[in-house]
């Protein structure tokens, strides 16, 4: 047998500068002998490694010397067949896949956590990172929708849930799965979907090179130099379908070649450097799998084999030493189902006595349960016992599942359903691996699967105007969504629960660090939210939340509610000194996280104020009328006040005169502005807006006491108010945990103020006014009781002329008067007139 190797390699350029290919040097048998000898010679020394020397024990082992891929074309098609009938006719194959499935996805799969935002430096020089928490909601909500069936699949019936299980499940079970992108999609506002694809639409065997000359491997045209595929060769037809055969003459299946842009190729983790396609999971357990099924066959025919208890008819013949030889033949022929005497063709032998008595052409009678029968001379019954169980059967079963959960990664328990004798301790060890191994195959399906896919859908969002954002800074929108994955329960819940607890108290965890590692985790920020609305629901209701030690929690003795005297009371403990409990840090997250205030200012002065040169108040509405110069110096010192209270966010309305108001205040404090449409005033119709205040009360009076009644093109009552608390309520929702000021209007300010603990209006108090409510004034609710507002109290000391020059506008005698008259009462105020 001649045996040779060829090693392929490129020369070095020749004279003419071309690249030539040398003739490949073939190794020929004098080679093989040196080699052979050489082997030898080591064997003898005993310098072989272990794992290479040959044996009686390894002979039928046998080896590859094959790269990565001929390894899988010569076994991918049999192993993904055979993959593909364990999980689809096994139970455990089905259980191996779903235990992937929800370790991996789960039922909520990659929850999308947005953290755009800006740093900003405060007075202090200390850096902050502030979320824009508006856009983080907004791409939120929309990821969410985009993940409903008729959003996320071009076929409108595969929600985002159910496309990553099947992603998942073909992953392990095929080796790899199609994932089509679809821009520019019609049938949804996102204008971008996916196609799911089986991996046998790549036909692996198809092999050569392309119309440009790259190598074609698996289908796949790949980059000569980075190796980068360029182009997928697809089937436009699964090879294995039976349905949609055309009729137009044309080839039932061709190949489409697809950009590689278009396609995200999923591939099982790979385990070679050089592998091109994964390989399935079920590589090394497919045999173990099926090795179970059939010993579970044959469990199955044995049991009831045991429980029928099936017999056979044993004859027998008196012995030649009691019967006379010429006697014998014709007593074995007379004996109930002794060997039957065929006639001669042609022959009726029904007449004939020893085919009747050998009870020849007769059926067998059934013996019914209870009944008796009386067994012809010389016939014994004999029940056979088939041995169930086998002893050695319940054994062989855990063996063999126990190699099918090693070789999956995955615990032994998921594999058989049994939890019976397992310890918490044992639990725990067992469950560590496979967790480890699916954190590992979630930070590769969020790599390859889910941030692929949230790039392409936000370009299509911010290309359609969906988002409001700069699509040049898209890599860092997409690199500030954070992906929160599967986490499992508990094992053990207070052991657990008591080292997370007690590693955050040392200081070793963060708060968002103990988020993720429980099973329904939240972003930090939401926590305090919820907190915060838990203690707030709990002061409504008269419900006391004390803190508890939950880092050492007991079971005493003894009844319910029943007191155990302390140490010192006990007998014999006369004398000893009462030990005062030791101190303990506060927990971040078990104690109290405050309610974020709210300041509530009406904007500045404006020439329809009735303090300003308008000789009446007017009503304003929605025109945009702007701050005047006294307006302005109210937002300077409304700055001033707000200096030292913490506020994050400003929110205003959208009008000139509010939004003015928010930027000059926003400016001095650095804290970012946000205008909304929905603080708009009441919209009275040009019928009122701009006129005299007191002319119009009555009308105004009437709409309130007919909340659906409107002027023309103005809004009513009803509208007016569930247009601004839908928006008041959203920015109070989203920064429950923020210190925040509104700049509103006049009437927003009532509304508040009006506002029943029920949620109906005092009218009353809508059409009262208040001493507290003139232009620039300030408003504070704790966030508990949102009709009682509060005028706060603010430092006696103004730095308000070393931070704000005074304005060169403010030259008349009369404006800077009411400028000094407004500081009345904060320090000294500003500067002395000058003479302007």
């Amino acid at each position: 047998m001649k045996i040779s190797f060829e090693l392929s390699r490129r020369s070095a350029a020749n004279a003419n500068g071309q690249n030539l290919r040398k003739p490949m040097p073939v190794m020929t048998p004098e080679h093989m002998r040196a080699y052979r000898m050489v082997y030898d010679w080591n064997k003898r020394m005993m310098r072989s490694y272990d794992a290479a020397v040959t044996d009686n024990y390894n002979a039928d082992m046998r080896g590859t010397f094959g790269d990565a891929g001929s390894e899988i074309l010569t076994s991918i098609y049999v192993a993904r067949s055979r993959a593909r009938t364990i999980t689809k006719d096994t139970p455990h194959g089905r259980a191996v896949q779903r235990a992937h499935q929800n370790n991996v996805v789960g039922d909520d799969p990659f929850r999308l956590d947005m953290r755009i935002g800006e740093f900003q430096t405060n007075k202090q020089g200390q850096r902050k990172f502030v979320e824009d928490c508006e856009i983080n909601t907004q791409i939120e909500e929309e990821w969410k929708r985009f993940g409903w069936h008729e959003n996320f699949c071009t076929s409108g019936t595969i929600s985002r849930m159910e496309a990553f299980r099947i992603i998942e499940a073909s992953s392990i079970r095929d080796g790899s799965i199609i994932i089509r992108l679809y821009r520019s999609f019609k049938f949804n506002k996102y204008g971008f979907a996916i196609r799911l694809f089986e991996n046998d639409r790549l036909q692996e065997s198809y092999m050569g090179k392309d119309d440009e000359g790259n190598e074609i491997r698996f289908s796949i045209s790949f980059d000569p130099v980075t190796a980068r595929p360029i182009y997928y060769w697809i089937l436009t037809r699964h090879p294995g379908t039976l349905f949609g055969q055309n009729y137009s003459g044309l080839p039932n299946t061709w190949r489409e070649r697809v950009p590689a842009s278009e396609i995200i190729h999923f591939n099982n983790l790979r385990n070679r450097a050089e592998q091109d396609v994964g390989m399935t999971e079920f590589d090394a357990t497919v045999q173990p799998l099926w090795r179970f099924h059939q010993f579970e066959k044959s469990l199955t025919l044995a049991s009831i084999a045991a429980s029928v208890k099936p017999f056979v008819l044993e004859k027998s013949a008196a012995t030649g030493l009691q019967v006379p030889e010429e006697q014998r033949e014709q007593l074995v022929n007379t004996q109930v189902g002794g060997p039957y005497v065929t006639a001669e063709p042609g022959i009726d032998d029904t007449n004939d006595p020893s085919v009747a008595q050998q009870n020849a052409g007769t059926r067998s009678s059934t013996l019914t349960p209870g009944s008796e029968r009386e067994l012809p001379f010389g016939v014994t019954a004999k029940i056979l016992d088939p041995k169930f169980p086998h002893e050695a059967a319940h054994n062989f079963r855990l063996d063999n599942l126990r190699d099918v959960a090693i070789g999956m990664g995955i615990a032994y328990s998921d594999v058989t359903g049994d939890f019976q004798n397992i310890g918490f301790a044992a639990a725990l060890q067992a469950a560590s691996a496979p967790q480890t191994y699916f954190k590992t195959r979630q930070n590769n399906f969020i790599d390859q699967v889910v941030r692929p896919l949230f790039r392409e859908w936000l370009k299509s969002c911010i290309l359609k105007g969906i988002f409001d954002l700069d699509i040049r800074k898209l890599e860092d929108y997409v690199a500030a969504a954070k992906w929160k994955a599967k986490r499992w329960a508990f094992v053990n819940p207070l052991v657990q629960a008591q080292t997370l607890i007690l590693l955050l108290e040392a200081k070793i965890m963060s708060p968002q660090q103990v988020q993720d590692e429980l099973p329904d985790g939240v972003s930090i920020e939401d926590l305090y939210t919820m907190i915060a609305e838990a203690q707030q629901q709990a002061e409504v209701h008269g419900v006391t939340i004390e803190g508890i030690d939950v880092t050492k929690p007991t079971i005493s003795k003894g009844e319910p509610l029943e007191e155990k005297p302390a140490p010192e009371d006990l007998p014999g403990a006369e004398g000893t000194a009462k030990v005062p409990p030791k101190s303990k840090p506060a927990n971040p997250v078990r104690s109290a996280h405050k309610t974020g205030k709210i300041y509530i200012l009406r904007h500045g002065a404006t020439d329809f104020n009735g303090e300003s040169n308008q000789s009446e108040d007017r009503i304003r509405g929605h025109l945009n009328v702007p701050l005047n110069e006294e307006g302005r110096v109210q937002a300077h010192l409304d700055a001033d006040k707000l200096q030292d209270c913490g506020i994050q966010r400003i929110f205003t309305s959208d009008l000139s005169r509010a939004r003015e108001t928010g930027e000059i205040i926003g400016d001095r404090i650095n804290v970012p502005n946000k205008s909304f449409y929905g603080l708009r005033p009441w919209n009275l119709g040009p019928e009122v807006q701009g006129k005299v205040t007191k002319d119009v009360m009555p009308v105004i009076s009437q709409l309130v006491n007919k909340p659906d009644d409107k002027l023309p093109g103005g809004e009513s009552f009803d509208q007016f108010q569930k247009r601004f608390f839908e928006t008041f309520n959203g920015i109070v929702q989203r920064n429950k945990s923020r210190n925040i000021a509104l700049v509103v209007h006049y009437r927003n300010l009532k509304l508040l103020q009006a506002l029943n603990p029920d949620g109906s209006i005092d009218m009353g108090k809508f059409i009262g006014h208040r001493q507290d409510d003139v232009p620039g004034s300030i408003h504070e609710w704790d966030g508990r009781n949102l009709n009682e507002f509060t005028t706060p109290r603010f430092d006696e000391t103004s730095n308000l002329p070393e931070l704000m020059p005074r304005p060169r506008h403010l030259v008349s005698d009369r404006n800077w008067d009411i400028a000094s008259r407004l500081v009345a009462g904060y320090g000294d105020g500003l500067p002395e007139r000058n003479g302007h």
